[in-house]
């Protein structure tokens, strides 16, 4: 298991203006790839994405910065939190294209994608893995005797999504935890919109 240092160097400042620039680049409603425009987006702004850290409840510091965390045989894309509260967020990135999240069906109730139900099995297999090494001692050194753990889930957009699946979404997030772990399932206008909210909040303009 990789090690968690260096620590990143947060930078508030930063952080705002690189969301600001992921703001623009939503401006456009033309589908985004996960590894051709999303990751490569995220990769080339570290402050926006140490700001992801904050979708932990229990993280206060954004000093954990680590894309392609390996879990032996699994990676996660990116591990995001606070070392010294041993809060972390475990980031999956999919696609942002219409029929991201639901797709149509026969019988006129869209289904959840393929895609979602891909990117939600990998984050039960992360916390699977996690568990597996959870009392090995590169486990302890790395995250603490007692971690607290979110995923996140970043995939679609807003836009094709009605009222019904807005609401299918919000309450899978709520009521579908994996392993006791919280599981945030954002479209990428959402996470947006969060995270400018919580800049705001500190007296910070997008």
């Amino acid at each position: 298991m990789a090690p968690l240092e260096p620590r990143h160097q947060f930078d508030i400042r930063l952080a705002v203006r690189e969301l600001a620039e992921f703001g623009a680049a939503l401006s456009t409603l033309a589908p985004l790839g996960e590894q051709r425009d999303i990751v490569p987006f995220f990769r080339a702004r570290p402050q926006l994405s140490a700001l992801l850290g904050s979708c932990s409840v229990r993280a206060v510091a954004r000093d954990v910065l680590a894309p392609e965390f390996s879990l032996g045989d699994l990676r996660v894309d990116l591990l995001v939190g606070d070392a010294d509260r041993s809060a972390f967020c475990l980031v999956e990135f999919e696609d942002a294209a219409r029929s991201s999240v639901f797709q149509l069906t026969r019988r006129g109730v869209p289904a959840w994608s393929a895609r979602f139900e891909r990117g939600f099995s990998q984050l039960v297999d992360w916390f699977w893995k996690l568990d597996d090494l959870r009392h090995t001692t590169g486990f302890r050194s790395c995250f603490g005797d007692h971690p607290h753990f979110t995923g996140l889930l970043l995939i679609g957009r807003d836009q094709p999504l009605r009222q019904q699946e807005h609401q299918r979404l919000l309450w899978r997030e709520r009521h579908v935890p994996i392993a006791g772990n919280v599981v945030q399932c954002f479209t990428y206008d959402q996470l947006y919109e969060t995270l400018r909210a919580r800049c705001e909040s500190y007296g910070l303009q997008t």
